[in-house]
């Protein structure tokens, strides 16, 4: 599980900030809000669905872009459901949220 230096990006964050928090995080998302308020996450497909439809990065945001819903896992949660989880969903993250809703890490497959 990553813990540190998670990729938070603010909602109105412009996606040329989004790429660079996500390049620097090298997990292939960004989450946006803060651990304690995630309101959403941007994936590389969703980077790639915004550069199809919008191609101009410098004026859409984050939260024109982000999917509301990420999916998530409890911290005591085994690796074989969070493996299984993964593989239904097809998707090689899953964000770790403790019991009082707050981003403590994300789970990567690879």
């Amino acid at each position: 599980m990553v813990v540190e230096r998670l990729p938070f990006v603010k909602s109105n964050a412009v996606m040329s900030e989004v790429i660079v928090s996500m390049t620097q995080g090298r997990l292939g998302l960004a989450l946006v809000g803060e651990a304690g308020d995630l309101q959403g996450i941007v994936t590389d497909g969703d980077l790639r669905r915004a550069l199809v439809e919008k191609a101009d990065l410098t004026m859409i945001t984050a939260a024109e872009v982000m999917s509301n819903e990420a999916l998530t896992i409890s911290p005591h949660a085994r690796m074989s459901e969070a493996e299984q989880r993964m593989q239904e969903a097809k998707v090689q993250c899953l964000i770790v949220m403790n019991d009082e809703n707050h981003v403590v890490g994300v789970v990567q497959i690879f």
